[in-house]
């Protein structure tokens, strides 16, 4: 797994595409010549309420390329992008909808919807079909860096973090006194964010 660009990320997004395609692959693969997967994150969109408002849509997505190596000769195949998207409306109803989305279980969606669509590239749809109810006899284990628990606190933090700069900018626009959110104590142990 190579990570280039994320944006809106939990810190365990990239072990979660990791174990998740390995997990996948397990699941589907059956014989032949073995191959090296590199799964490189291009980019990666959360929800967004605020840009849901000024563009088309709030949806969510991730994009990878995926080269395979022959791991004899170290020939690798031309990147294929592979990407998944979780299609949201844009304007106010896409901002509301896009307010009430919990950005873990949104990632984990869509790294779960790229490892299925990174073995439909790598294998094809017949075997796909073919392997779909197949129980694999190896299972990958999930080594994240920290626990879902605290990146949804550190993503709370970050979202009051947000909303408090942006309530300062309109209150000093308009020449009045910003209503700040309260900080939870726990925010001190995540640093602020720039």
């Amino acid at each position: 797994m190579e990570k280039q660009i994320a944006r809106g990320g939990t810190q365990n997004l990239a072990e979660d595409i990791r174990f998740k395609t390995q997990n996948a692959a397990y699941r589907v693969s059956e014989s032949g010549a073995s191959k090296i997967l590199i799964v490189r994150l291009q980019g990666y969109q959360s929800s967004d309420p605020a840009m849901a408002l000024f563009l088309t849509s709030a949806s969510s997505g991730i994009q990878t390329e995926i080269p395979l190596t022959d791991p004899t000769t170290g020939v690798s195949s031309k990147p294929e992008k592979v990407g998944a998207v979780n299609a949201r409306l844009g304007g106010i109803i896409g901002a509301i909808h896009a307010a009430t989305v919990d950005p873990i279980e949104d990632e984990r969606s869509l790294t779960t919807q790229l490892a299925e669509k990174i073995m439909l590239q790598v294998y094809g749809k017949e075997t796909i079909e073919r392997t779909k109810a197949r129980v694999p006899d190896k299972r990958a284990t999930a080594n994240y860096p920290v626990s879902y628990q605290a990146e949804a606190e550190r993503l709370k933090c970050r979202r009051i973090e947000i909303q408090n700069e942006s309530e300062k900018d309109c209150a000093e626009e308009q020449e009045e006194d910003p209503l700040l959110t309260k900080v939870p104590e726990f925010c001190s142990k995540y640093p602020k964010e720039s």
